[in-house]
């Protein structure tokens, strides 16, 4: 059996997979008091402090992080994702959910091991796009990007004590791609 909680639940699933390709991240990896999901350019972990989940993948619907999103509590038991507004009372929202078999990749491996004030990456439209979902869904007007160079991974910081983000940039913020009218004058000469 998965428990864990909803809203924390709902902005994590919004980091995983679409690629059928790649199925074993198409999915939530829950462990302990852990869910994580990544979609291969953004990674968003999740903690429950009062999870305590065996090791497993699960799909979570578009539809379920809606429903998680106003809910306390979401449980995944025979093979069954149902959501909780109050504990211990009937769940307003069910779908099948069953698990992916597979191995997930180790995410722990491209966490930042530094932090730095000055974000000078790019990042895929898709990516930001999901970060001020993820924002949205815990209730955060924004979200604060750190990491140490342009090509490595990132730290998204959304204020929240149990969930955080990892954005993986497309390369170096180019100056040269400005349109000359909008170059600082100490790029003209």
């Amino acid at each position: 059996m998965i428990k864990f909680n909803a809203k924390t639940l709902a902005a994590v699933a919004l980091a995983q997979s679409t690629d059928a390709g790649r199925y074993f991240i198409c999915g939530v990896h829950f462990t302990g008091t852990l869910a994580v999901a990544t979609n291969g350019h953004l990674m968003t972990v999740g903690h429950d402090p009062d999870a305590d989940n065996p090791s497993g993948i699960f799909p979570i619907s578009k539809k379920a992080i809606t429903a998680m999103k106003t809910a306390e509590t979401v449980i995944i038991e025979n093979d069954i994702l149902k959501v909780y507004r109050l504990a211990k009372t009937e769940p307003f929202y069910l779908e099948p959910c069953q698990k992916i078999e597979g191995t997930f990749p180790d995410w722990q491996r491209i966490l930042p091991t530094k932090l730095s004030q000055d974000c000078k990456a790019t990042f895929a439209a898709p990516v930001i796009t999901t970060l001020a979902a993820t924002a949205k869904s815990l209730g955060k007007l924004g979200l604060r990007i750190t990491g140490t160079s342009a090509t490595e991974t990132h730290w998204v910081n959304y204020r929240h004590d149990n969930v955080f983000s990892i954005a993986m940039p497309i390369g170096p913020t180019n100056p040269d791609s400005l349109p000359p009218f909008a170059r600082p004058e100490w790029l003209k000469t």
